[in-house]
């Protein structure tokens, strides 16, 4: 669940190789809200906490806010290892073995 979690918000943010060949498609309003969070990563730990943060706790991505320290924290280290190095299917499935 953290992996997809993770994985949906790399994907909103272009955050990945060849992201601009696969643009998401949303609302305005959710897109303008996701470039919003994305601006609040800084490079720093803290500032990734902070945009992981206001991501789970985004209402109109949940309904409701979903924000809880160990998502976050889940999250988080999900939303690193996607970003980290180059994604390819066979990364994607090493960290599914992984779990």
């Amino acid at each position: 669940m953290t992996l997809a979690l993770a994985a949906w918000l790399v994907f909103y943010l272009g955050r990945f190789q060849g992201a601009e060949a696969y643009p998401p498609r949303d609302g305005a309003d959710i897109l303008a809200k996701v470039k919003a969070i994305g601006a609040l990563d800084d490079g720093t730990e803290k500032g990734r906490e902070a945009m992981v943060a206001a991501y789970l706790g985004e209402a109109a991505f949940w309904g409701k806010s979903i924000d809880t320290p160990a998502l976050r924290s889940a999250v988080l280290a999900d939303f690193a290892a996607l970003t980290t190095e180059p994604m390819s299917f066979e990364r994607l499935g090493q960290l599914i073995d992984a779990r």
